[in-house]
């Protein structure tokens, strides 16, 4: 089920960066920045049950930038608001609960779809998707280390202090396995919270 996820994701991916790129090549003459959106998220994930993993709780600390493009608004009154395809580029440490002195890595790149939708001036709401490939280096006897993908589904809060800087306050839920490139891969889930902070030229 994963697997097909992320073929369907990517698919919608490179057609939405296809249109991002048409859209774009029309409107040069604005010269708006390629991204419409440069920010960092950190964030705190830990483990959905403690059996995730048998050697204790997997809590990843979440340093990641994020990139967004928007090359248009919706103008469909049935669903407002601002599409973007956004770039998260990431390295996090890695700790297991059961483990104290030891300390793994996670790094990668996701690539997602977001819809902001406005609340009011200075409030907006999202919902997102994204995925991406991996490299952990985490020892469990449920997991393998090495390639790994990352799907991500949630939603949060962006909060505008001015009009072109936001804080962005989410949640997310996210699956790590390797699509059975490597065994074993039961896989790995956490809740994800996330704290950050964004430029964004909408």
């Amino acid at each position: 089920m994963g697997f097909i996820f992320r073929n369907i994701f990517i698919l919608i991916c490179v057609l939405f960066f296809l249109k991002t790129v048409h859209a774009q090549s029309d409107s040069l003459k604005k010269t708006k920045p390629f991204f419409s959106e440069k920010g960092f998220l950190l964030g705190y994930g830990f483990g959905l049950y403690n059996s995730n993993i048998p050697e204790g709780n997997y809590q990843p600390i979440l340093l990641m930038g994020h990139f967004g493009i928007t090359p248009f608004k919706s103008n469909h009154q049935s669903l407002p608001g601002i599409f973007s395809l956004f770039f998260e580029p990431q390295i996090n440490p890695v700790f297991i609960k059961n483990e104290s002195h030891k300390m793994y890595l996670e790094m990668g790149l996701n690539v997602g779809l977001q819809h902001l939708f406005p609340l009011y001036k200075k409030l907006s709401v999202y919902a997102m998707i994204s995925s991406g490939p991996h490299v952990i280096n985490v020892q469990s006897i449920n997991q393998a280390s090495g390639f790994i993908f990352s799907d991500n589904m949630g939603t949060g809060l962006y909060y505008f202090i001015t009009k072109k800087s936001a804080v962005n306050l989410g949640f997310r839920i996210r699956h790590i396995s390797n699509a059975n490139l490597m065994m074993p891969n039961g896989g790995i889930n956490t809740y994800n919270f996330y704290l950050g902070f964004s430029k964004c030229v909408y």
